[in-house]
């Protein structure tokens, strides 16, 4: 897969990553803007053709990966219309794990972190260890609700930037509106 990740980044191609045989319908799209030899990172479209953020993806979890779909091209169409203009800066990063972590930390950035069973976390990072991300627990509701603690080894996915990390972050910095 890493050999055609980097093709398609290098192509400047839109892609369907799909994460699960068992539904072909639950898929995310987006440009690749990096890898390493176990992680890519991805600029995400949402199925509006709007920016949807940046997205971690662990490379042996990706099951198949579609270009040049119909999707694909309605999508491109809705991007044109939205005037979404992405400017696809290839990160240079060797270990694009440590890359996002940090860059979501020293920002101060809302994240969603996916271990590999699937359990979605929303917050902010406020520390990482050796192996460790410590995470600020934040609600749906921008309520911050305690921390939690994360092997790094045992993360799948990391996203940030998207528009449900754009609602909480709106939601926590305006609690008392």
């Amino acid at each position: 897969m890493k050999k055609i990740l980097d093709k398609l980044m290098k192509e400047k191609e839109l892609c369907e990553i799909h994460t699960s045989f068992s539904d072909k319908d639950s898929f995310n799209m987006g440009y690749v803007i990096a890898t390493d030899d176990y992680y890519a990172l991805f600029q995400m479209v949402s199925p509006d053709g709007m920016d949807d953020g940046i997205y971690l993806q662990a490379i042996n979890s990706i099951d198949v990966i579609s270009i040049k779909t119909e999707y694909i091209a309605a999508i491109k169409r809705l991007m044109t219309k939205e005037k979404f203009n992405i400017t696809l800066s290839e990160r240079k990063c060797e270990n694009c794990m440590k890359y996002i972590l940090n860059e979501i930390k020293n920002t101060k950035q809302i994240c969603t972190i996916y271990v590999d069973d699937g359990w979605g976390l929303c917050g902010k990072i406020e520390d990482m260890y050796e192996d460790i991300v410590e995470l600020r627990s934040l609600e749906v509701t921008g309520r911050e609700d305690g921390f939690e603690y994360l092997r790094i080894d045992d993360i799948e996915s990391i996203s940030t930037k998207s528009s449900d990390e754009r609602k909480v972050q709106f939601l926590n910095d305006n609690l008392s509106v």
